[in-house]
């Protein structure tokens, strides 16, 4: 039976009603409602390579003050770098997933301002260009 039901007067519902209001966050809330909850800084981009080219980002977020640069080292050997002290030793992350390639990947650290980006062959014995197709490259820095 609800509070109209029970004839309740008017001012006594709107008391009541008022009374049980969650005093709380919005219980509706999405993930775009709360931006300040990561605790880290994010690069994501899918990135492609072909030929004896840098590899080439689709970037699907940026939360750093700048875009990084890709260049081309060598066979299969590539790097990402930016012109400021980005990413920290110690709170930096760094996760990459192959995607349209049998090929294998490798993402490794290498000061605060660059990462070296390598793709094998099917067996990862040998460099090789052209493995890197929409590849998912995540940098996050941890706010310690």
């Amino acid at each position: 039976m609800s509070l109209r039901e029970r004839r309740l007067s008017e001012g006594q519902y709107k008391a009541i009603t008022q009374a049980n209001k969650p005093t709380s966050v919005n219980p509706y809330a999405t993930l775009a409602d709360l931006p300040a909850a990561k605790p880290y800084k994010s690069y994501v981009a899918l990135i492609s390579q072909i030929e004896n080219l840098p590899p080439v980002p689709i970037v699907l977020h940026n939360d750093f003050s700048e875009e990084p640069s890709f260049l081309y080292s060598g066979v299969g050997s590539y790097e990402m770098q930016t012109s400021g002290d980005l990413f920290p030793d110690g709170a930096t992350t760094q996760i990459m997933q192959n995607g349209n390639s049998d090929g294998r990947t490798a993402i490794v650290w290498q000061d605060t301002n660059a990462f070296t980006i390598q793709s094998y062959d099917v067996t990862g014995s040998s460099l090789l260009n052209g493995q890197l197709v929409n590849t998912y490259l995540e940098v996050r820095v941890y706010d310690i």
